[in-house]
């Protein structure tokens, strides 16, 4: 009789993102779907997400980072990520960071995780440059436009080529990012 050891591997794994609840979008869902399906797999999740005045009480396992409000949009708050949250996230001992943007959790996340000398995951859920009307006033006008979407598609490139994965939730999204 061949006895066979299953090892299955725990792990903790922290979450950064730009947006979480009270926010409902696509990226949330998908955050709390991946938590879920993680943790009744036995994993530990954090997220680390921006301070947010309208979040009620959060679980155990979020963290907000101070931020600030951004004008154009009350769902959104522009992080900034400090030394405090840089010792929690050390704290935690984690095994692997998954960020879901590459704005300033996202370079955080990726700073973090060169510091700790553990694997980075990015998943990229947007494509960033179909976005930049939003964008008051430069947004709409060239050649800010163009300028504005080059300066995302750099910021990408150079992103996405310091993490161990990038996931593309879609196959268009992963043929631009091929692309680009």
């Amino acid at each position: 009789i061949i006895k066979e050891k299953i090892y299955t591997l725990f792990m903790k794994i922290i979450f950064f993102t730009e947006v979480y609840l009270p926010t409902i979008n696509g990226v949330v869902t998908s955050i709390n779907s991946f938590t879920g399906e993680l943790v009744r797999r036995g994993h530990e999740v954090y997220i680390f997400t921006p301070s947010n005045p309208l979040a009620k009480k959060d679980p155990a396992n979020v963290f907000r980072v101070p931020a600030s409000s951004l004008a154009v949009n009350k769902d959104y708050f522009w992080s900034h990520p400090d030394k405090n949250t840089f010792g929690l996230l050390k704290s935690l001992k984690p095994d692997i960071i998954h960020t879901h943007h590459q704005f300033n959790m996202g370079w955080f996340a990726l700073k973090s995780a060169k510091t700790l000398k553990i694997p980075l995951i990015d998943t990229y859920h947007t494509l960033l440059p179909d976005y930049v009307h939003h964008v008051p006033f430069f947004g709409k006008i060239e050649p800010f436009k163009s300028l504005l979407i080059g300066l995302l598609n750099d910021k990408t490139i150079k992103f996405s080529q310091q993490v161990d994965v990038l996931i593309s939730p879609s196959h268009a999204l992963a043929s631009w990012l091929k692309k680009i």
